[in-house]
């Protein structure tokens, strides 16, 4: 990743730049949905009571150009009960992008959870999923 770009875990006063990059990259009906479900989805949800996994953003000077979120959930395999990181919502604003922000993103979210998962994920996803193997 660019030197002038830094990852680390979101913080709430990140929230403002990431609502209005998710309608610039996901269009504003998409964008709207985002941030009308993130509390729930990121804040209220059961299953974060049991483990609390990291969203992170990219954070260049005063500007936060990319984001993934994490969410818990609970798969029943068997009789056995699961826990997995849910990855989505990965976004780079497009001024920023080629810059190896987004490979950033999915490594964070990999490098610190066992079991990921990703549903409906876009072309650009899917190429740095296959980038790193």
């Amino acid at each position: 990743m660019d030197p002038l770009y830094k990852a680390r875990p979101l913080k709430k006063g990140d929230l403002p730049q990431l609502f209005r990059m998710s309608t610039l990259v996901f269009g504003r009906q998409a964008g709207e949905t985002f941030r009308k479900n993130w509390k729930w989805h990121f804040r209220q949800n059961p299953l974060r009571k049991k483990q609390d996994p990291r969203s992170w953003v990219v954070v260049k000077g005063k500007e936060r150009p990319a984001h993934i979120a994490t969410n818990p959930g609970l798969l029943k395999v068997k009789n056995k009960n699961i826990s997995f990181i849910w990855g989505s919502n990965l976004m780079a604003d497009p001024h920023h992008r080629g810059k190896g922000i987004g490979k950033e993103m999915v490594k964070k979210w990999k490098e610190e959870h066992n079991i990921c998962l990703a549903l409906g994920v876009r072309d650009v996803a899917y190429a740095i999923e296959q980038s790193l193997g």
